[in-house]
């Protein structure tokens, strides 16, 4: 599967700042290629993300070209992806992370801060419940900013 979707892919690479050999983004026709891997990702990522998102959602959005899907290699072995997103606020553009999965992605923090830059983004928003995250987050340039809380309005 490895080398068919970095043949597939291969004409969307981003050179990797970190230990990624390639960073490729996944354009939305060529999704299938790499669903199986995502779906994996998704299903562990999905008991870490810090609000309740489904699965479908989340590829829904990659289909559609709402999110950005870009996947690492490493030694031709496909390792990691991050999904973001742009958001629009009142005064400025952020990036929204959704989703990380993979070894050495997080490594990739300064090739994510080059593509944020080359949008004229003035920050990045990452959000997860992963435990002991906090310990790791300056490490990466993240700092903490508030808490979240959600309520179902469907319940009683």
């Amino acid at each position: 599967m490895e080398q068919q979707a970095q043949q597939a892919l291969s004409i969307y690479a981003s050179p990797p700042v970190g230990e990624m050999d390639e960073i490729y983004r996944v354009q939305p026709q060529n999704l299938e290629t790499v669903l199986p891997f995502l779906m994996e990702g998704l299903d562990v990522c999905e008991r870490h993300a810090p609000v309740e998102w489904r699965q479908e959602e989340v590829v829904a959005s990659v289909a559609t070209g709402a999110s950005e899907l870009w996947v690492g290699f490493k030694e031709d072995v496909l390792t990691g992806f991050l999904i973001f997103y742009m958001e629009q606020r009142p005064t400025y553009q952020q990036m929204v992370v959704w989703v990380i999965y993979g070894r050495g992605i997080f490594e990739e923090i300064p090739w994510l801060k080059q593509q944020a830059r080359q949008r004229g983004v003035e920050r990045i928003l990452f959000a997860t419940r992963r435990e002991g995250f906090e310990r790791i987050a300056d490490k990466y340039g993240f700092e903490y900013v508030h808490s979240v809380y959600q309520m179902d309005v469907n319940d009683g």
